[in-house]
């Protein structure tokens, strides 16, 4: 190899790592201001009405009219492939069938299309969703009505539709307990 391309080479790398780690920097710096409005995304919605002028299709088919729900209502808001979504979907199917909670309306609002879903339960062994409502295909729905700050991006709802409670951002430590117990409390508030 002669020395020009030798230094052509060595340009074109060089060029290529700075393209790569400028936009690595921006992905951080995004992922930065994202976290910071965390706060200010779940203020402006707590104590507010939750948008409930939808009727939404899950995928059995059943109508889902979120204002005709006169009972405490959670809302998840996740996607396949999201890892906090596929370690706290199992989580709260647990929940929505534990008996406190038979009169609740748990609903999973996903991006996702059917079929895509349908690799999603697969992939985590579910048999049952529980009393969970599952509504597919939604990605428009959710980002038209600024609903979601990262996923998962869950909001406890009460039986007069105003938002008690939101969770965004997930977890994924690996123990039940950890969102099972902040999880009961704030269903425990609602009303």
């Amino acid at each position: 190899m002669n020395t020009m391309s030798l230094i052509k080479n060595r340009s074109c790398l060089f060029i290529i790592c700075i393209c790569f780690l400028s936009i690595n920097s921006l992905a951080q710096d995004k992922q930065k201001v994202f976290q910071m409005h965390d706060n200010e995304f779940i203020e402006a919605r707590l104590g507010k009405v939750f948008p409930v002028n939808e009727i939404l299709t899950s995928i059995t088919g059943e109508l889902i009219d979120l204002k005709n729900l006169h009972e405490p209502l959670i809302v998840f808001l996740g996607f396949w492939g999201c890892h906090p979504c596929e370690f706290e979907l199992p989580i709260l199917a647990k929940v929505s069938k534990m008996g406190k909670y038979k009169n609740y309306h748990f609903v999973y609002i996903t991006k996702d299309r059917l079929n895509n879903f349908e690799k999603e339960l697969s992939s985590m062994h579910l048999d049952s969703l529980g009393n969970i409502k599952v509504v597919c295909g939604q990605d428009t729905m959710i980002h038209k009505r600024k609903l979601d700050n990262g996923y998962p991006t869950m909001y406890f709802i009460n039986s007069d539709y105003t938002v008690s409670h939101i969770e965004t951002g997930g977890n994924t430590k690996g123990e039940e307990t950890v969102v099972l117990e902040p999880w009961s409390k704030e269903l425990d508030k609602l009303k």
